[in-house]
Parts: C-alpha cells; structure tokens; sequence
C-alpha cells in the first residue's frame, strides 16, 4: 500500500529504462525492505530473476561477490541489496569494478539507512545510470488507509498519525497499541516508545552523544555554537557525529531531526528523567531567547522560530524556506490585498501573497483611525512614558495563501515586538472574527474593547503592555503573569518617588518589600527572590555605578553617610562627617540622588 512513485521507478528499469541502478536510502523501519519485497514480487511476474544480497553478511569483495553471481551471468537478473550500510567499506569497489561488470539489461537497487558516498560514484558514466530515491515517511493518506486495513478504532487515528508522521514501523506498533473504540485519548505507549528507540536509535556511544541527541530532538535546529553551550564540550566532534546519522538532516540554518525521532527522544527522556527534561527545556529557551535578542536583523527571523518551536503549535521555520520577504517598493501591488502601501511584503513563488504595515507612534496622532484607537487605549490605561513609544501592526493574506505566510508574517511582527528599544505598547490589527482569538491569546496579546471601521471592514486591535510583562518574562509562556499579577507601571514622577523611598528606608525590610519598585519589570528582573532584597540589589547596582565612576565618587560617600551606615540624627551631621560645609552637602546629596534615579530610570525605560 501506497510507495506507488517507488514503483513505477523500478518497473521503468525493469522495461528498460535509463536508470539500472536504483538506490534507495532512509532511516531505519521506514519500510526499505518491505519495498525491496514488493520489487521482488514485480520482477517475479515479470519473468526476472531475483538476486538477494544481505549486506550484513557481505563484508568483503568475496562474500557479496558469491551472494550476487547469478547477477554477473543472467542479463535478466534483479539484483536487491538490503542493509547496504553494513557493506559501506565495498562501495568504491562496487562502483568502480563489480557493478561495470554486470551484464547489460541487469536492474540493480541498493537498500541502505545512509546516502551514497559521492566520491565513489562521481565518474560520469553514473550520471545516467544511478537514480538516487530518498524513501520517507508514508503520506497522510496511505496512513490512514493502512490503519483503517488494521481496523484501528477511527478515534486513535488522528493522535496515531500526529505521533507516527507516517513512519511505517512506528504505525504498526502503535496500531497494535490502538485502544478499543471506547477510548477518547491515545499516547504511545511505553514500550512502543523503547522499541523505537531501539530500531531508528540504536545503543549510543557516550553520555556526551546522548546529550547531543536529546538537544537535536529539542532544538528547531541545531549548530555547533548551541552544542557547545548545551554541552559544554567536544561540540565539533558532537556535531559531525550528528549530521552522520540517518534521521538527521542539513538544512539551510543548521541541523534538523526527523520529527519521529523528536518525539521519541523527548518522551524517553520526559519518562526517564522528569527533570531533566524541564532543565533541558529551560536552558534551550533561555539560549533561543538571548538569541532574539542578540542576532543580526538578517538572521532574526529563524532565531524567533526557533524559540516558537519550543510552544508547541505556534509558528514554526516552515515559513522560511517557502515565503520571501522583502521591503515595500511602490511598484508592489497591494490592492488585491485591501492596501496602498506597507513596511514589508511576501512572496510565494514569485507571487505578492502578503503585507504588513507597521507604524510607531510617540505622540499623539492626526487622523489615522487605528493610530488614533491605539493611542487612546494607552492613555486610558498606562500612558507612555518619555521615551517611549507604541507600534501598531496591520497585514492581509492572500486567501489563497497556505499557513507558512501567516507564520512568517508573525515571526516578524514578534521580532519587532522584543527587539524594539523604548516600546511600551504594541497594538495588532486584525478582522473582527473570533477566529484569531486563540492565536493571539497564546501571544498574550489581548483585545481591546474598541472595534474600528475602515472603508466598511471591522478591525479588532489586539494590544500589549511589554512594561508589564516585558519580553524576558513573555519569552516563557508558562512564566506570563495574569492580569493581575502583570508588573507596575510607574510614571517618571511616581518611580523618583520610589527609589528617593528606597535610600530612605533602606534598614526597613518591610518598607523596601512595599516600595512600589518591586513591582517594577527592573527589579522583576533580578535573581533575588524577596521584594525587599531585590529592590534593594537594583539600588545597590546604581550606587556601585556612582561609586566606580571618578567623578561621582564623592557623590557616593555623601549617599553612604546618608542612607547606607546608619542614618545620622541630622543632615548637619552627616555634612559635619564627611567635613563639608552644609550646603556642598546638600548639592552633593541632590546630585548623587537625582544620578542614581535617572540611571535606574533609564535602565526601566530600557527594559
């Protein structure tokens, strides 16, 4: 059932077409044999004769050349070579000396976990000959034909095709693992799970490869630099050893894990290792993460997939190897799509599908009805701060267009989102349909009440505080606070109020827990985990600042008198301390304070 392009290659050699040898190559239990079986039985009906050799007892010239000799005499033999890796070390010989022998009219298919060498196959008499025929995964269809021929209960048949991708192996040991019809939920279970790694896996060499492998299974893709901080050491070796193995691919930013094989490792270890799986998870998230916000703008977009991947279900690098996004160029097109002009525009081979306009906004606007619903938004509820700005986000889709344009329309939108410098509020404009509800919530961008009209077309606006929940907390969806445990968001006036509080009650634990500051996404930041130290670890870091810097050194010791060692009884004191009449102490003591505000200020603003 089903392999019918596999077929008709082999019946055309059959019938003499240019390709005599076939090699077929793809990771174990992905039905090699089972289709070198199938051209067995072809070959047999059509009056051939079959020649089986098993490479794993073929290890040398003589042993393959005595199970192949009725191939080297009959021209209308069928050579089938099965578990061709075994037999790797005979593939220059094979090529350059048995298979040139073989009488004209001989059809010959090589069955093997990896690709050919292509050293050993580069004279040009093979370009014509040799047909190289990846074997993958079964289409959706055919499994589903097959577990409908198993009478598997219709209800596992979807659970049982998102888990097997259509892996043949993997399809008849879940089919026999199906549960009766009675049964709303299936999961592999785990002895499936075990047999599966044991045939597409196999015994691996070192806790160092089994690291490496768990971080490939988890990973959008993998490159040297993310093994070398996953594991620490011997990343190269790790990394050539990786893109060896049969499940593993290259693909154009690093690379990639076959997706049954994702979900194998991943449950073994989840099962194994609980914990382990959620350390390994952490640390790849906060690796992806610091990536976002730390690439260059041309490789931005993987890295936000990337970190995408880890949320089961939201955009993904699909995106990037089928849609091109470019600038808007005024020659672009756009009324097919309902607009004038954008900031970006998407192509799908070659056609215009997408645009997304973008626009930043740091006072109030003129006319425009989405800047102007934006814009009121943020006054009514958090205004923004100097500095600050907000953007507001609008694209259109071709409705033709499949999910890989949405995807990389969104990645976009994301990496402006985490990216942008000062932003306070980001704003999304969408058709006023539900259908984008759980998109967005997954997002944490939520509707506001206001609904706009524009040329008859009803827009929601989605909106989001990134001061009160800023992009190294929204990084982690489990992490999000809800909407009342969002962060504070104080005015330039409230928070000099807050930190002016905090050198004052700086002996006051109670005090300092209850500082407005500790609400704030500056000290959120920080590893301390009781209000009162982290409020007073963010000050300390101002005050360290003012200390390291020569010219303010001074400033520093008239605030350690002060606030630091003890409130003295009076500031006349203080001032008589530090030998300093009252008035330099008074300057030194509005400079110092007013110093360390605007750096904690600026470091608020920035995020």
């Amino acid at each position: 059932m089903g392999r019918q392009a596999e077929v008709d290659l082999f019946r055309a050699a059959l019938a003499g077409g240019p390709h005599a040898v076939l090699h077929l190559h793809g990771p174990a239990g992905v039905g090699k044999s089972a289709l070198l079986q199938r051209f067995a039985d072809e070959a047999t009906d059509s009056g051939r004769t079959v020649v089986h050799v098993d490479g794993r007892a073929a290890a040398t010239p003589g042993e393959f050349q005595a199970q192949a000799q009725a191939a080297t005499v009959d021209e209308r033999a069928v050579l089938l070579v099965d578990s061709f890796e075994r037999c790797r070390s005979l593939e220059q010989w094979l090529a350059r000396q048995f298979l040139p022998r073989v009488p004209v009219g001989v059809v010959v298919v090589l069955a093997g976990r990896e690709p050919l060498d292509p050293r050993c196959w580069s004279d040009l008499g093979w370009t014509e000959t040799l047909r190289v025929v990846p074997v993958g995964n079964l289409s959706t269809g055919d499994a589903r034909a097959l577990l409908r021929a198993w009478r598997v209960p219709g209800a596992a048949h979807e659970a049982i095709l998102s888990f097997t991708r259509g892996h043949p192996l993997a399809l008849r040991l879940s089919a026999h693992a199906a549960p009766d019809e009675t049964a709303s939920i299936w999961q592999p279970p785990r002895d499936v799970v075990r047999a599966l790694l044991a045939q597409l896996v196999g015994p691996l060499p070192s806790l160092a490869h089994r690291a490496a492998l768990e971080a490939c299974a988890h990973a959008l893709v993998t490159t040297e630099d993310l093994l070398r901080a996953m594991c620490a050491r011997d990343a190269a070796d790790l990394f050539d050893w990786l893109r060896r193995l049969p499940f593993v691919t290259a693909g154009s930013h690093g690379l990639v894990a076959d997706p049954l094989v994702r979900e194998i490792v991943s449950a073994d270890l989840r099962w194994r290792d609980p914990r382990g799986h959620a350390d390994l998870r952490r640390r790849l998230r906060e690796l992806t993460a610091a990536r976002v916000l730390e690439v260059p703008d041309e490789d931005v977009l993987p890295a936000v997939a990337a970190l995408y991947h880890l949320d089961d279900g939201m955009p993904t690098g699909a995106a990037l190897e089928r849609v091109v996004e470019s600038a808007f160029r005024p020659t672009d097109d756009l009324t097919p799509l309902g607009g004038t002009t954008a900031s970006r525009v998407y192509r799908s081979q070659g056609r215009l599908v997408a645009y997304l306009s973008q626009q930043s906004l740091a006072s109030q606007p003129e006319s425009d009805p989405l800047l102007t619903t934006a814009w009121e938004h943020s006054r009514r509820n958090r205004p923004l701060r100097p500095g600050e700005h907000l953007t507001v986000s609008r694209f259109a889709v071709h409705p033709d267009a499949d999910r890989a344009v949405t995807d990389l329309v969104l990645l976009r939108i994301t990496a402006d989102w985490v990216r942008s410098e000062g932003l306070a509020w980001s704003y999304t404009a969408l058709p006023d349909t539900d259908a984008w509800a759980p998109l967005m919530a997954r997002l944490d961008q939520h509707p506001i009440r206001d609904i706009v009209t524009i040329a008859g077309r009803r827009y929601r606006m989605y909106a989001h505080d990134w001061r009160a929940v800023p992009h190294h907390v929204w990084f982690d969806p489990a992490q999000r606070p809800g909407p009342q445990a969002a962060l504070a968001v104080l005015s330039q006036e409230e928070f000099d109020a807050a930190v002016r509080a905090a050198l004052r009650r700086w002996h006051s634990p109670t005090e300092l827990a209850a500082n407005p500051l500790a609400g704030s996404r500056l000290v959120a930041a920080r590893p301390e985990r009781e209000p009162a130290a982290a409020v007073k670890a963010v000050v300390a870091d101002a005050l360290a600042a003012l200390r390291a810097d020569p010219r303010h050194a001074r400033l520093y010791e008239v605030l350690a008198v002060t606030f630091l060692h003890g409130v003295p009884p009076t500031q006349e004191l203080a001032a008589r301390r530090l030998n300093v009449s009252f008035s330099t102490y008074r300057r030194h003591l509005a400079a110092g304070t007013a110093a360390v505000v605007e750096t904690l200020w600026q470091a608020e603003l920035s995020g």
